[in-house]
């Protein structure tokens, strides 16, 4: 499975979004996903590359009025690429 499959509406924008963080050096915002029972959860996430590696954490991001406040989860990933 890869973030195409999941992400929501669809995997259309991974593609160009990829490229700009590999451009870039890094990259954060709001993703939205899909979960397996079709409902779609928002994420805060901050990613970068270095030495090679490439690094993410992410949220929960609630929508609405507590936004920005306290995230449910945290999450982090590290991929060495080669």
């Amino acid at each position: 499975m890869k973030i195409d499959d999941i992400s929501a509406p669809s995997g259309a924008h991974v593609p160009p979004m990829f490229q700009l963080y590999s451009d870039k050096g890094e990259l954060h915002g709001i993703f939205a996903l899909r979960r397996k029972d079709g409902d779609i959860i928002r994420i805060r996430f901050e990613s970068a590359i270095r030495d090679g590696r490439y690094l993410a954490e992410w949220t929960h991001w609630e929508n609405g009025p507590r936004r920005g406040i306290a995230a449910q989860s945290h999450y982090r990933c590290d991929v060495s690429h080669t």
